[in-house]
């Protein structure tokens, strides 16, 4: 015959080292950009306005902005698996 055994159990709490969490980049805010199509009998054209211009370089500015900002939290989150 086997002896009875007495088993008890109880919550453990393990401590874990929690990674830092990086905010996500700032959304794109992103300006309208009309494109003007001229016909011509050579063939056509497609025009900005200097104020569309602006807005398509100032769009073009804030996509480079966002990539760097993913780019950057790419390569911490990298270090981290790492153990750096």
């Amino acid at each position: 015959m086997l002896p009875e055994l007495n088993v008890t159990t109880a919550p453990t709490e393990i401590d874990r080292p929690t990674k830092p969490v990086l905010p996500k980049p700032k959304p794109l805010e992103l300006r309208e950009v009309e494109f003007k199509i001229i016909e011509l009998p050579d063939g056509n054209l497609i025009a900005l306005t200097p104020r569309q211009y602006e807005n398509l370089s100032l769009n073009m500015a804030e996509i480079l902005r966002y990539i760097r900002e993913s780019d950057q939290q790419l390569e911490y989150y990298r270090g981290q698996g790492n153990g750096q």
